[in-house]
């Protein structure tokens, strides 16, 4: 099995959760929390920008 440690402060905690499906050309507003997100891409590739850092997610790859 595999296993996240999280060694920086403060500690994650779990807050909410959700699920969606993404159609090619899609995009979520923008929005900005003070809480951590953990992403797990099942199928396909996921993209996203944070903070002019470009991500590229695969299948059964995570993001946090």
């Amino acid at each position: 099995m595999l296993c996240l440690e999280f060694a920086i402060p403060p500690l994650p905690q779990f807050v909410t959760a959700g699920h969606a499906v993404w159609k090619p050309g899609d995009r979520h507003f923008a929005r900005t929390f003070g809480v951590y997100d953990l992403l797990l891409v099942t199928k396909g590739t996921f993209y996203m920008t944070e903070e002019q850092t470009e991500y590229e997610v695969g299948a059964g790859k995570l993001l946090v």
